[in-house]
């Protein structure tokens, strides 16, 4: 008997308990019917039976109450509870069968049965959830130490009472032995060596009551030994049979599991010893081994599993000793006990609060008293924690979340999230409100209450405007909530009174108080939109006039009904009514109808100034029957008039009640032509055909029909100086007018209109000098000295001061050569030339050398472009574009590339449009991705990009725009959220700064995270020995995706030989990393194995099977995917990937083999032994073990023919035939 029920039981009755079928045999089996063994030993037997209740008819039950009334030991064995320890412990309990020790069936073998009974096994063969924890560590027995030693023949082994002393605790006995003895003492039992023997060795009672053992003589079943009662053998078989029928029952009942029959035998084997050959009463035995089982250790740590779930602590020792004496007399049974932790206050609390993390609100005591009948009946909090988060109820729970938090009806593609929730739920990662608040966030990111946002205040939705909808929405609001809670916000009050302001163009009145919360309820209910308001205000204002008043002073006409809707469409889309006149001031119609009235009322074309004056005037506040009057009134009216009077009378200074008469005429409404024909047709012009008249024909008193003629072509537009054109025209007057016009204006062959023009002059008295004068100070002249400016100075227009400067020399004599060196060597030609370099080379202050080298070009003749060429192609434009593209690529240029961009200058670019060229270019864009990728694991939106182009095109570096986004808490919060993802745990404020920094030295941050995370694999494992040879060489990792090939044989039609054109492999997808085959996997199963999220996002969802049991893209499928996009990993992230899998692999490969083969376990393996034996599991997935093909490998390994396992490993298949003869060389070595 083992060491683990310490009870005295002396080698001299060995014999005893194994000569006959009838008593309880050595191997612990039961024997036959007590009853029927005694009875037939003849009628003194039946009489002895006769004197014991209920033995006859083979009441145990009755025999054994009536033997615990009578014990006079029960009191004291009641009021003195010991605890042995029943089951030390010094290892973990799996609950797995081992076969090395059910191999042998000595008397230990009560041991292996008493590890089997802690609890029966899943379907796995492994230990239920939340019972490994509750179980002791039972190494206390193996086939050796269960064997009972030599000890037992030992003539000083103490069989007696033990001495008790003032403390109440035993007082060790001495003990004589030996040096050659292997027994010693351990608290209150002994402690054996190994050795063949099988004695039952035992210490003394350790629960004996100070008075010692009772004696048979007095109430005993059948009287004293030797007496008219039982026999102490027929106690003993007696005792046996009670204890064997009653006995599973009572364990139960005290351990709320079942002991084995084996553990049940080697206690009958400890009653009957004592009752036997220590004259212990059949009761007082048995009652002595319940009260062992209830004090156990075992006992104990059954107890605490259930006070620590259920109370959440262990408990106390009084606790456990109250309660083991009750479990022992039977008055509280261990269901009892869990049913009492089950509802307790300690236990309804944690019930209660395990149920508002799972729905989110208070239980009520309905769903407590539940909780607690579920944990009394078994379940662990656990338990209960799953089996509520995978209710009916959560999961409606769960689907009315979708539908309050994205608006939306559950959908089956939700349900895999569904289950996902369910299992975190359960599993306490989180709670109800965490898992709400996850989901509204997740969300907000991905846009969800964009469209609300967008509805509510018309405006696109910023960040803050997310955090806020996804907290308000995560901490309970529904979606229609937060739509009307935002639209009855006070921004959305103060959006619609700004509206009132910028569609009807007046202040916020309490009278539209009404109005506004009208609005605010139909924005909150969804009826309408911000824009869809706005648009109705607008509409309504136009249908009620509102816009009229605006449009007629604009155009000066009244308004039409397609006049109104444009502008109902316009402001309803966003205009104010200040925009509306401001636009309408400025458009088409108002520009046409601005020119008509300038030529009408100044008798000459608008220029661009001009109509955008009166524009601006009419849209900030005039209008346009006050803008003609004013026009009337100014020097463009007065001017009008004077030219009017010049032209059809000859008056070149009229009187001021002339000017008062014409201009209060134009501004009512008349034009020029009005005027010309009234002056045409007054004495005024009268008298203006008479002098022309008189002056050039000599006729003082024309006559009427000459009057009518000519004032009707006065009165059609005709001036004076038409009257006056039939002067003669002279060979000399040509020659003059031709070489005045060749010195002055740089003409050298004159129209023959302008013969004509000054022919009639010279005809009219006029000398050379006047000529010159004429036509220096005349367009002529004027476009001459323009030409020069603009050729030499690149000035287009010259100021009226430089025009009266240069055309004064021309007028004086000057030639166009003068002209062209004074300009040149004036401020115009320096500015001119600081102009380009400025412009072509950024250089805002040349040298006194620049200066002179290139105004000495310009005096010359060269002309500004002939300037910009020679700077471009100069060391100055070489520099100024390696400036800039080192502040827009953050690189030098190639050759080609400066050439390029120097001949972009040359051609009249600016140095600016270069910059802003390569801002825009494909490179920065490209850039710019990579800085979002690097810094927000994330994509650069458009907008994003154009933004950054935006700046890097005007004043911004990309080194400043770089350092920008690594510091910006965007990136402190992605580089959080990665440390948080490899290390669970928060990160620091030194590590987060040295990972920006890091960053910013282009140092890899991500690859040394990956590879600090990156799980080793174990030093048994060969793993680098053959595993991934022929990946792309020996060792080798793939960073590229790839599909491995599979040979194809092709005939050629030539040689008739079969080629080999190797095709994708129709069995694998994209493979990256040491050959993980990316289509075998559930993108959530490279999750499960520990790969992070943000290594995770960069192989696409497609590459993965879409659910379980089923594939991704495989073969030429695949391929077809690699043409078209790239997978490219950096070395750390491929191993990171790779060790996860294998890591992953190995692991379940390993337990499959422990399974089969418990008694030689894999550790034990040599290591070329487990590298085959993973590495092909690897290769053909990690369940292999499981089928024929691999348990046939390893029964041939286990059973060490090496050479068999080689040869069968060919039959793994031809396409793995190269890795498969790596293996076999491993295999051989």
């Amino acid at each position: 008997m083992s060491e683990i029920f310490p009870a005295l039981l002396p080698e001299t009755h060995k014999s005893d308990l194994l000569t006959s079928a009838n008593a309880l045999s050595y191997t612990g089996r039961g024997s036959d019917s007590l009853v029927e063994n005694v009875l037939a030993q003849g009628s003194e037997r039946k009489a002895d039976f006769a004197h014991t209740p209920g033995v006859i008819m083979g009441d145990t039950n009755a025999q054994l109450d009536a033997l615990q009334t009578r014990s006079a030991m029960l009191a004291d064995l009641t009021s003195r509870v010991a605890s042995p320890v029943l089951f030390p412990s010094s290892g973990a309990v799996t609950g797995r069968t081992d076969d090395s020790v059910l191999s042998v069936a000595p008397a230990g073998s009560a041991t292996d049965s008493l590890v089997r009974v802690s609890s029966p096994l899943n379907t796995e063969g492994n230990t239920p959830s939340g019972i490994a924890t509750a179980l002791p560590d039972l190494k206390f027995i193996s086939n050796q130490t269960a064997r009972l030693t030599d000890t037992a023949h030992h003539d000083s082994a103490y069989f007696g009472v033990p001495k008790i002393g003032e403390d109440g605790s035993e007082i060790p006995q001495s003990v004589s032995i030996n040096e050659h003895s292997a027994r010693s003492r351990s608290f209150a039992f002994s402690v054996y060596s190994p050795t063949p023997s099988a004695a039952y060795d035992q210490a003394v009672y350790a629960d004996a009551s100070n008075s010692g053992m009772m004696s048979w003589g007095t109430g005993g079943i059948g009287g004293t030994i030797g007496g008219g009662g039982f026999t102490p053998k027929e106690a003993a078989n007696f005792a046996v049979d009670v204890w064997l029928r009653r006995g599973p029952e009572w364990a139960k009942d005290i351990l709320g599991t079942t002991l084995s029959p084996q553990v049940m035998r080697d206690f009958a084997d400890v009653i009957h010893g004592a009752v036997k050959k220590h004259g212990e009463s059949p009761a007082q035995s048995i009652q002595r081994q319940r009260y062992k089982i209830a004090t156990s250790q075992y006992g104990e740590e059954l107890r605490n599993s259930v006070s620590n779930d259920l109370l959440g602590r262990n408990l106390t020792a009084d606790e456990h000793k109250n309660l083991a004496v009750k479990l022992a007399e039977g008055s509280k049974t261990f269901a009892q006990f869990r049913r009492d932790a089950a509802y307790s206050e300690a236990a309804r609390h944690k019930i209660a609060e395990i149920f508002k993390q799972s729905h989110g609100f208070d239980a009520t005591p309905q769903d407590i008293d539940y909780g607690s009948m579920k944990t009394a009946d078994g379940w662990s909090m656990q338990d209960y924690r799953w089996h509520e988060a995978h209710s009916d109820r959560v999961a409606s729970e769960l689907k009315d979340m979708i539908s309050t938090v994205q608006g939306r009806p559950y959908r089956e593609s939700d349900a895999s999230w569904l289950r996902s929730r369910q299992d975190s739920l359960g599993t306490g990662q989180r709670t109800m409100l965490q898992t709400r608040q996850d989901f509204a966030r997740w969300t907000a990111d991905h846009g969800g209450y964009d469209a609300c946002f967008q509805a509510v205040h018309g405006t696109p939705i910023e960040e803050a405007d997310r955090n806020y909808a996804a907290i308000r929405i995560g901490d309970g609001w529904s979606m229609q909530d937060y739509r009307w809670n935002e639209a009855h916000s006070d921004r959305v009050t103060s959006e619609l009174k700004d509206m009132i302001s910028t569609v009807q163009g007046r202040p916020y009145r309490e009278l539209d108080a009404s109005w506004i919360r009208g609005k605010q309820d139909s924005l909150g209910t969804g009826q309408r939109t911000m824009l869809q308001t706005r648009q109705d205000f607008a509409r309504w204002t136009a249908d009620h006039g509102g816009y009229d008043a605006c449009f007629q002073a604009v155009h000066g006409t009244p308004i039409q009904e397609a006049d109104r809707i444009y502008a109902a469409i316009m402001i309803g889309n966003g205009w104010s009514v200040q925009d509306y006149r401001w636009n309408e001031a400025h458009g088409d119609r108002a520009a046409r109808e601005i020119r008509e009235m300038f030529r009408n009322v100044s008798g000459k074309e608008a220029g661009d100034g001009d109509v955008k004056w009166l524009q601006y005037a009419i849209a900030t506040g005039s209008d346009y029957t006050t803008a003609r009057a004013n026009l009337a009134w100014s020097d463009f009216g007065k001017n009008a008039v004077k030219s009017v009077y010049e032209r059809t009378a000859g008056i070149k200074n009229p009187t001021d009640f002339q000017f008062m008469v014409y201009q209060e005429r134009l501004a009512k409404g008349a034009d020029i032509a009005d005027i010309t024909r009234s002056i045409a047709n007054s004495w005024e012009g009268h008298d203006a055909v008479k002098a022309v008249y008189e002056r050039t024909a000599g006729i003082k008193s024309p006559t009427d029909f000459q009057f009518m003629v000519y004032q009707e072509r006065l009165a059609k537009g005709a001036d004076i100086a038409d009257i006056t054109r039939s002067i003669a025209n002279s060979w000399e007057g040509h020659d003059a007018v031709k070489a005045v016009y060749e010195r002055t204006a740089g003409i050298k062959n004159p129209t023959d209109f302008q013969f004509m023009v000054y022919q009639a002059r010279l005809a009219k008295g006029a000398d050379i000098a006047d000529i010159t004068r004429s036509i220096a100070n005349s367009w002529e002249g004027h476009d001459a000295v323009k030409a020069v400016y603009e050729r030499t100075a690149g000035i287009k227009n010259p100021t009226d001061f430089q025009f009266m400067v240069y055309q004064a020399r021309l007028a004086k004599g000057a030639d166009i050569a003068d002209i062209t060196r004074s300009i040149a060597y004036s401020w115009e030609g320096r500015d001119a030339v600081k102009a380009v370099f400025e412009r072509i080379a950024g250089i805002k202050n040349p040298t006194d050398f620049q200066f002179k080298f290139y105004q000495e070009r310009l005096a010359e003749g060269a002309d500004i472009a002939n300037i910009t060429r020679g700077i471009a192609g100069s060391w100055e434009g070489r520099d100024a574009v390696k400036a800039t593209a080192h502040a827009t690529l953050d690189r030098d240029l190639t050759a080609e590339e400066s050439g390029h961009y120097r001949e972009e200058l040359a051609n009249g670019r600016t140095l600016s449009d270069v910059r802003n060229r390569m801002a825009r270019s494909s490179e920065v864009r490209s850039n710019i991705g990579k800085l979002f990728q690097l810094a927000y694991g994330d994509p650069a939106t458009e907008t994003e990009v154009s933004a950054l182009q935006q700046k890097l095109g005007t004043e911004a570096s990309w080194d400043s725009l770089r350092k920008t986004q690594i510091y910006s808490t965007r990136a402190r919060d992605y580089l959080s959220s990665i440390h948080k993802q490899a290390f669970h745990s928060e990160i620091t404020a030194s590590t987060l700064a040295q990972y920006q920094d890091d960053i910013v030295h282009h140092r890899d941050v991500y690859g040394k995270i990956l590879e600090l995370i990156t799980p080793k694999a174990p030093p048994t494992l060969q793993r680098d020995q053959w595993t991934y040879v022929n990946e792309d060489g020996p060792h080798g990792i793939a960073l590229d995706g790839y599909v491995p090939k599979q040979n194809h044989y092709v005939k050629d039609p030539v040689t008739g030989h079969n080629v080999n054109h190797p095709v994708p492999d129709v069995h694998s997808g994209v493979t990256i990393g040491h050959g993980i085959d990316l289509g075998q996997f559930l993108k959530s199963e490279l999750k499960s194995m520990g790969i992070p999220d943000f290594l995770l996002k960069k192989l696409p969802d497609e590459l993965f099977a879409p659910k379980s049991g089923s594939k991704g893209l495989l073969g030429q499928v695949a391929q077809d995917w690699l043409d078209k996009h790239k997978l490219k990993l950096s070395r750390q992230e491929a191993e990171m990937i790779s060790a996860k899998v294998y890591e992953h692999h190995s692991d379940q490969i390993i337990k499959d083999y422990n399974k089969r083969f418990t008694e030689v376990p894999f550790h034990m393996l040599n290591t070329n032994l487990q590298t085959v034996i993973v590495d092909l599991g690897f290769r053909r997935g990690p369940g292999y073990l499981r089928g024929i093909p691999g348990q046939t490998l390893i029964d041939k390994i286990h059973a060490g023919d090496i050479h068999g396992a080689s040869e069968y490993i060919k039959s793994f298949g031809p396409s793995d035939s190269r890795y498969l003869k790596n293996a076999r060389k491993v295999l051989e070595k």
